[in-house]
């Protein structure tokens, strides 16, 4: 076995859970170094996980930062747009590189700690993800440790980051700290292909590899699930009303039942994750679609809503300046099996190529393409009682391939 020493936040992003299972099969050992668990923000269980084969080590995690924080927290539910602008100038200083550089100090620890008792060859490499703060730990333990190999992962990108929102005095400094802080890494990771184009412009000289967000086959295995009887359209996850457009999909339904191309009573919309506001508008599309907003439920049962549905709806991100961007939940669609149809964004993104190689559903960037998909599968929903799904190659995202892709750079 050869030994990897991850610093990542352990729920920050689904690559470490994922590294974590595979890692093993493919003669890697990981050891992960996190914050303590009740300090990170995606919160998927409340205790650390136990995987055979990986260590995972739960580092303190304190300083000035946390009461501040808090208190942010609390005086941030006020309505006054004045104390929202005081909270989000007095954010973009302390959050400085970002909420976790208290951490710093603790991650550098555990990370010499790891390193010093392996001793010469212990640890053959060192990985960093998510947060920033993972990856100025990591360039401190390059220097110190000069002959690891570190591949750092960016996901989501740092200064480029396409939902940055602190404006662009702190760009500037975002950009200064992160050539500086990546200078030492040996390879760059990125989760699409024109993401990688962007750090290759700012990261001039770096290797910068592309591998793509995955699910979690142990999660939705292979075996079906019985279809909903109604022509049932879900959605899960979350919403962002400033990037994602909701009201394609509602108005398209609208109009076909206008023209009495569908019957509403045949069909459910169903929202899973934050509620779509209807409360402000009198838009009367809203009232005439059978919407149906669950709220937040367990992963299990966000799965099992996947798989009984007769379409899932994917909203992908209204920026034509972004096309980099691979909702994660598209991938989760890809494990569920089921048709998508994916409504916003521009042609020719990351998300139109995707369904299109996968051949897993259709893309309508407006109201008028989505009728017209949504017209053609509700009559075969009509014929059949289903809509058949004809995707292929869905088992290229997996973890499994996800891990092999890392383990070829690695090696």
């Amino acid at each position: 076995m050869k030994n990897l020493l991850i610093i990542a936040s352990l729920y920050g992003s689904k690559r470490v859970l994922g590294l974590a299972r595979y890692l093993p099969e493919f003669g890697w050992s990981p050891t992960i170094i996190t914050p303590a668990v009740r300090w990170q923000p995606t919160i998927i269980s409340s205790a650390l996980p136990e995987i055979e084969g990986v260590r995972i080590i739960e580092t303190g995690y304190g300083g000035i930062k946390e009461p501040i924080l808090r208190a942010g927290q609390a005086i941030g539910k006020s309505p006054s747009s004045v104390v929202k602008k005081l909270l989000h100038f007095g954010g973009a200083m302390i959050n400085y590189p970002d909420s976790y550089s208290d951490w710093r100090r603790f991650a550098l620890q555990a990370g010499r700690e790891v390193l010093d008792k392996a001793g010469k060859g212990g640890v053959d490499a060192i990985m960093s993800i998510c947060p920033v703060t993972s990856h100025l730990v990591a360039s401190q333990l390059k220097k110190e440790y000069p002959d690891l190999k570190w591949i750092c992962d960016l996901p989501d990108l740092w200064s480029q980051n396409h939902n940055y929102g602190y404006g662009e005095w702190r760009r500037k400094m975002d950009e200064r700290l992160e050539l500086k802080t990546l200078a030492g890494a040996d390879v760059l990771t990125t989760s699409s292909e024109p993401r990688a184009e962007q750090l290759r412009g700012l990261h001039t000289g770096k290797q910068v590899v592309a591998i793509t967000l995955v699910y979690d086959e142990w999660e939705y295995g292979t075996g079906d699930i019985g279809l909903t009887e109604k022509f049932t359209i879900t959605y899960t996850g979350l919403i962002y009303p400033k990037r994602q457009n909701p009201y394609t999909l509602l108005e398209a339904i609208y109009n076909l039942d206008k023209k009495s191309s569908i019957d509403l009573d045949d069909i459910d919309v169903r929202t899973y994750g934050n509620f779509i506001d209807l409360r402000n508008t009198s838009d009367p599309i809203l009232w005439w679609v059978a919407l149906q907003q669950y709220g937040k439920v367990s992963h299990a049962e966000a799965i099992k809503a996947q798989k009984e549905s007769q379409l899932l709806w994917l909203l992908d991100w209204d920026d034509p300046d972004e096309l980099g961007v691979h909702p994660g939940k598209i991938f989760e669609y890809l494990g569920a099996r089921r048709p998508i149809i994916a409504t916003g964004g521009v042609k020719g993104n990351v998300v139109d190529e995707l369904i299109k190689e996968t051949c897993s559903g259709y893309h309508a960037v407006d109201v008028q393409e989505a009728e017209r998909i949504l017209e053609k599968c509700y009559r075969e929903w009509k014929e059949t009682g289903k809509v058949e799904y004809h995707g292929v190659g869905q088992e290229r995202f997996t973890w499994r391939e996800m891990t092999r892709k890392y383990v070829e750079l690695l090696r």
